[in-house]
């Protein structure tokens, strides 16, 4: 499921919205939802 990398990327959008996104905010957004996508394909057992 992308359930846990949708629900990060919403939260992260909540939180930088009230502010100008700047580019480290962004650089942390990416490798956040990065990280988030390897989590869930993990634990759906496929290793890519």
């Amino acid at each position: 499921m992308v359930a846990p990398a949708a629900t990060g990327a919403i939260l992260l959008k909540t939180v930088l919205a009230p502010k100008r996104v700047h580019f480290k905010d962004f650089i942390v957004y990416t490798f956040i939802d990065t990280l988030m996508r390897q989590v869930s394909s993990v634990q759906q057992g496929d290793r890519s």
